[in-house]
């Protein structure tokens, strides 16, 4: 399709038919040889984009791939994250048709998942061991609310590799990640992008843009542990917000020769601070310092900053956290047709003991409904309550929630999220 310098970072197809393509992407050295295998992606050509879509932005397709827990990140390329019911991730042998879901490896973080950021962590080395190791495509499949999924996900090309052979020479791998600890290559003649995350709920998934000549080597192994052990507490009048990340170069090397991008995502219970940022610890001397200011993304729950230095960090908030324990929701069970105001009765605008009642709220709150099955029901948020919230037992589209029970997730900025256990009979 076209040929191009190693300078070159982008190109451009003309339109495509319909239909699946391929697309591989190989070397040449200096000698003129042609490397056999190269890189390798296919996506469909469709007359529509869906009104959805995510697409796999780590692993890059290519890579060499071990460990029991490898972190796999989708993006949105299409639609709002509000437009987003889950993301599902699958996984073929590069020569096969047939998809298959993969098993995610932690419970916290299942597949489909169905909140952004959107990763899973996997066990690798068993299914290399079980279906054998080789070349597979992975592919992240999203599903909207309306329950229409994408028809032409991309996908990209890994390479597992055997854990017991990883050492034999040209079989080494890219990316290795064990337990929360990720270990990967980095060139320095390019930009890199390293993507890892915690297997805790409030662990932050994390991106690392290092430029290209930041490093003092040609090849360097960055290791990203998740939530490490921190013995030296949030400064007075600060907490820490989720947990944090430690980033190491193999060769020793801590100040960077130019800054590097850091992204860090917080937990939902955070989404009403304001007075977030991103924070370096010196362990040392046990201090906590910005490292510049922080570009805060609420769609996406993250924030950004640049660093010069690689070393322990941390979301950082003030203020006083607030408490959760108080919080009810009643009537339980909630029978708003049975003709006994106690039980309940059906929510009136300007009725303040109809429907079903959430008091003794903080005055920023965010309260989501799903069913027993995980599937969000309806969701509301407010960041000048009043404490008390009734929601009127109807689900986002209007339609009376049916009956069965429910979990009320509570959750207010830089406190512990609640569950509220809900029961509805009509």
């Amino acid at each position: 399709m076209a040929v191009f310098t190693s300078t070159e970072t982008a190109y451009t197809t003309g339109a495509l038919p319909a239909g699946t393509h391929g697309f591989a992407l190989r070397t040449v050295h200096r000698c003129g040889v042609e490397e056999s295998s190269g890189t390798y992606a296919s996506a469909d050509s469709i007359a529509a984009v869906s009104s959805v879509r995510t697409a796999i932005k780590s692993p890059n397709t290519g890579k060499r791939i071990r460990g029991n827990s490898v972190t796999i990140i989708a993006e949105l390329t299409a639609g709002n994250p509000s437009d987003v019911d889950y993301a599902t991730f699958q996984i073929k042998p590069a020569s096969a048709t047939v998809w298959t879901d993969i098993v995610a490896a932690n419970a916290n973080h299942p597949n489909p998942d169905r909140d952004s950021p959107y990763f899973i962590q996997w066990d690798a080395d068993a299914y290399g061991a079980a279906n054998g190791h080789g070349s597979y495509d992975i592919r992240a499949t999203a599903m909207n609310v309306a329950g229409s999924s994408d028809t032409a996900p991309s996908s990209i090309r890994i390479e597992l590799v055997d854990k017991n052979t990883h050492l034999v020479a040209g079989n080494d791998y890219d990316i290795k990640e064990d337990g929360g600890s990720k270990e990967q290559v980095v060139n320095n003649a390019v930009a890199n992008t390293i993507s890892a995350a915690g297997s805790g709920t409030d662990d932050p998934s994390v991106k690392i843009l290092v430029p290209a000549g930041a490093l003092s080597g040609s090849t360097v192994t960055a290791t990203v542990v998740a939530n490490p052990v921190i013995s030296t507490a949030a400064p007075r009048g600060f907490s820490l917000v989720g947990s944090a990340l430690q980033i190491d170069l193999s060769n020793g090397q801590s100040t960077l020769n130019l800054p590097a991008t850091l992204t860090l995502s917080y937990p939902e219970s955070a989404d009403g601070r304001a007075d977030m940022e991103i924070r370096s610890l010196d362990t040392l001397t046990g201090t906590w310092s910005a490292i510049g200011a922080s570009t805060r993304n609420r769609t996406l729950r993250t924030l950004t900053a640049t660093t010069p230095h690689f070393s322990v960090f941390a979301i950082l908030a003030g203020g006083v956290q607030p408490d959760l324990s108080r919080v009810r929701a009643y009537p339980v069970p909630y029978k708003p047709n049975g003709g006994d105001p106690n039980e309940g009765k059906p929510y009136a605008a300007g009725d303040p003991s109809s429907g079903i009642i959430f008091d003794q709220l903080p005055a920023s709150v965010k309260i989501k409904i799903y069913t027993l099955s995980g599937r969000l029901a309806a969701q509301f948020e407010t960041s000048a309550g009043t404490g008390t919230i009734q929601w009127d037992a109807k689900n986002a589209d209007g339609r009376d929630a049916a009956s069965g029970g429910y979990f009320a997730v509570v959750s207010s900025p830089g406190s512990k999220s609640t569950v509220k256990r809900l029961l509805i009979i009509r």
